[in-house]
């Protein structure tokens, strides 16, 4: 079926992005586009996405299909898919711009799908065709076949024009880059390298990321006009394998929103998807000289729940004549939120309804520094005179902001510029405008205060020079450090002549994750200060002003040592206030006086040598657990060697620290419409897991019956006596000594281990 929409005008550039992805994203047990991979897709906003296995949630009909087109990619987007009546996982192709033409081609090799094309109304005088295709598993004798079908068979029945742009892409379900079917494809396709690659470096796209299976091709005519595929602050100058793991949360939610990190790692996802980006001329001619007219409409609500996006402020840009391109909005931020709780969005609102409904094309993310934002604007938009033209800045709110606090969105003075796309334009000049304010509520409650052994020293190293260096191990989840104090003695234990250095209040020490290793060198380094996702590594400097204060004191470790971490506003002097205390040979007056926690080897750590917790004390089955950092109860080993900063000490100190992190929600299977199945990771060392539900993402209120529920030691539980909507799940795991793992909570900022499930 084709789906030919009333298309939305949206302002053109004299040139015009295209960007082309490839997108068998399906997962679940049905093959169908549940949320991740309608999070991949918004996340690379494709302007033709050329589809395999297309079915959608809920009911798989034409209607259900126009729904989810518009849903995920936008009001105005044009549509075809080959009938299901033939195909049980069909080739689609979703495109922004008009489709003059599509149907289907026979693919002879499989009896579930055929191959696509379609005709695409792109910006200019020049058409783009393009042809989705999932070639068969099978053998690559039977892909070539297949790639031969169409070369030889199929396409010449289009007549395409010489200067025609031409594009295939898909799930080729190619082994490698040599295949037969590659050579094929090249009489009609630019094949070969540079390819596109992921965020690891890595151009194989299947789950293992180890085959080459998806692509993107296209014809001499269009590949010369490829510019790198940008999203947010990443580039890739050959296009991109989209895998949501490569990335930390805070990056996803920076440069790809709204993808979550296990968006690409779950169940039955198979494929990543690959975008690549061209820059086709055409979409009218520029003038120079042009001025544009700057209004503005308050859309700000009076509340907006912690971890919402809400829309504050509708720009609306008018050019005077001829067309004016904008190049940079600014926006300043009122309220009483602080810059790192909201991150700046500026929409092209096509419907100018000044409502986030998926009619919107995301221009530019900003972050806020000193309450003010630059952000700007790609592709740049046009306002064509007389037509207003109408952006609208939304305000993305973090989980963990403050309930009853306050956010309010200014247009800057003269905060609106010109792009060259437009030509040599006049900037406006205009005084700067407010939105009302908006109220946070929903706020989730905030985490426990820190207590004795929520946060450890893992292990130093005696260098002997300037490189001594600890690391702390977080144990509490979202733990405050803000004002506590790290410090070594002097005279080998007896005396508190030590270095002292309090941690600063930067915002980076305010919600620290369990299982976060955090290194301390004795320098003013900053080589690690972001952690997500799959991060949970710090490596900070003492001397580094942003992020700690000495207090005096040399900071020298001796073979004879004890290093504390204490509480904030415990004063540097003495050991009140200690949270733990490492250290290695002949107790000294100092370690005696210190309270517990603390842990001692009895062995002193020589000039490169290594003191760090063992994480048991001897005897089976006592392994792994908080306790093994007392006295008594655990071990340390002194003078060590071999130890890497960042990593565990042993396998039991390793698997503590993978309990800590917690375990991955895995999405959840077999909805029906009152029931869902949770399923989540093994957590290693746990001994039973407690499950939260809700229908929001921070969890601010539960669903009846599943708030901190006791499910036992399994790795999936029902979730039943729901009504339709988006439930959401955490899970931590409980270990042998009633120690809890991390939950992955919007208000730390990551959300890795946070399944949704949408009952339809």
């Amino acid at each position: 079926m084709i789906a030919i929409l009333a298309v939305v005008a949206t302002p053109l550039a004299a040139q015009t992005t295209i960007r082309i992805v490839a997108s068998n994203t399906t997962s679940g047990n049905n093959q169908d586009y549940q949320a991740p991979g309608q999070h991949i897709l918004q996340a690379l906003k494709p302007d033709i996405a050329l589809m395999q296995e297309f079915n959608v949630p809920g009911t798989n009909d034409d209607a259900g299909v126009s729904a989810f087109v518009t849903s995920v990619f936008g009001a105005g987007y044009s549509w075809y898919r080959e009938p299901k009546g033939s195909a049980n996982i069909p080739n689609g192709i979703v495109s922004k711009y008009p489709i003059l033409a599509a149907g289907e081609w026979d693919d002879t090799q499989v009896s579930d799908r055929d191959f696509v094309w379609a005709r695409i109304d792109i910006p200019g005088s020049i058409d783009l065709y393009v042809i989705s295709v999932h070639l068969l598993t099978a053998s690559s004798g039977v892909r070539n076949t297949e790639a031969q079908q169409i070369i030889n068979t199929y396409l010449p029945t289009l007549n395409i024009p010489s200067n025609a742009y031409l594009a295939i892409g898909g799930d080729f379900n190619t082994d490698s880059r040599s295949e037969s079917c590659i050579s094929t494809f090249s009489s009609k396709f630019v094949t070969a390298s540079p390819y596109p690659v992921g965020q690891d470096g890595s151009g194989n796209t299947n789950a293992g990321r180890n085959k080459p299976y998806d692509w993107v091709l296209v014809n001499s005519n269009l590949d010369s006009l490829e510019v790198a595929t940008v999203s947010g602050t990443f580039s890739y100058a050959n296009g991109l394998v989209f895998d949501t793991r490569d990335f930390n949360q805070t990056q996803l939610n920076a440069s790809f929103p709204p993808a979550l990190t296990t968006d690409s790692g779950a169940t039955n996802m198979q494929h990543m998807a690959v975008a690549r980006t061209f820059v086709v001329p055409g979409g009218g001619t520029v003038t120079n000289g042009n001025t544009v007219s700057v209004s503005t409409i308050n859309r700000a609500p009076a509340t907006a729940a912690a971890g919402a996006t809400v829309p504050m402020l509708s720009i609306v840009l008018t050019a005077n004549a001829n067309e004016w391109d904008a190049g940079t909005v600014t926006i300043n931020r009122l309220g009483t939120l602080p810059d790192a709780f909201v991150t700046p969005r500026i929409y092209l609102d096509s419907n100018q309804n000044g409502v986030v409904d998926g009619a919107e094309a995301l221009l530019g993310t900003g972050s806020f520094s000193s309450g003010s934002s630059v952000i700007t604007l790609s592709p740049a938009p046009r306002s064509t005179a007389p037509t207003a033209m109408h952006l609208l800045a939304v305000a993305s709110v973090a989980g963990a902001a403050a309930e009853a606090s306050t956010v309010q969105f200014q247009l800057a003075a003269n905060g609106v510029t010109y792009s060259s796309t437009g030509g040599t334009d006049v900037n406006p000049t205009f005084s700067a405008v407010s939105s009302g304010v908006s109220t946070i509520s929903g706020s989730p409650p905030p985490p426990p205060g820190p207590a004795a052994g929520c946060v450890v020293i893992n292990k130093y190293l005696n260098s002997g020079t300037t490189g001594d260096t600890v690391e702390l191990l977080v144990v509490q989840d979202q733990l405050d450090m803000r004002g506590m104090i790290m410090k070594d003695f002097s005279s080998s234990m007896a005396s508190d002549g030590g270095g002292k250095y309090t941690f600063s209040t930067n915002a980076l020490w305010s919600s620290v994750r369990a299982g976060t290793l955090i290194i301390l060198r004795n320098d003013a380094t900053a080589a690690d200060v972001i952690t997500g996702g799959t991060d949970f590594v710090l490596d900070v400097g003492l001397a580094n002003t942003t992020y700690f204060t000495s207090g005096g004191g040399t900071f020298d470790i001796g073979g004879t040592e004890m290093v504390m971490i204490k509480a904030a506003g415990s004063g540097t002097s003495g050991s009140t206030g200690s949270w733990h205390a490492l250290a290695s040979g002949t107790a000294g007056i100092q370690y005696t006086a210190a309270p517990t926690p603390k842990l001692r080897a009895a062995t002193a750590s020589n000039t490169g040598q290594y003191c760090y917790a063992v994480n048991n004390n001897g005897s089976a089955g006592t392994e792994s657990v908080l306790t093994n950092f007392t006295d008594a109860t655990g071990l340390a080993l002194g003078g060590g060697s071999g130890q890497t900063f960042g990593t565990g000490n042993t396998t039991d100190n390793t698997n503590f620290i993978l309990f800590l992190r917690g375990t991955a929600a895995t999405g959840g299977t077999g909805a029906t419409g009152t029931a869902f199945v949770a399923n989540w990771n093994s957590l290693v060392t746990a001994t039973s897991y407690r499950l939260d539900v809700s229908t929001n993402s921070n969890f601010s209120s539960f669903v009846t019956g599943y708030n901190d529920l006791g499910v036992g030691n399994v790795t999936s539980y029902p979730v039943t006596g729901l009504t339709p909507g988006t439930y959401y799940y955490r899970v931590r795991g409980v270990n042998r000594e009633g120690t809890r793992s991390r939950s992955s909570d919007p208000s730390s900022a990551n959300i890795s281990s946070i399944g949704d499930w949408r009952i339809y």
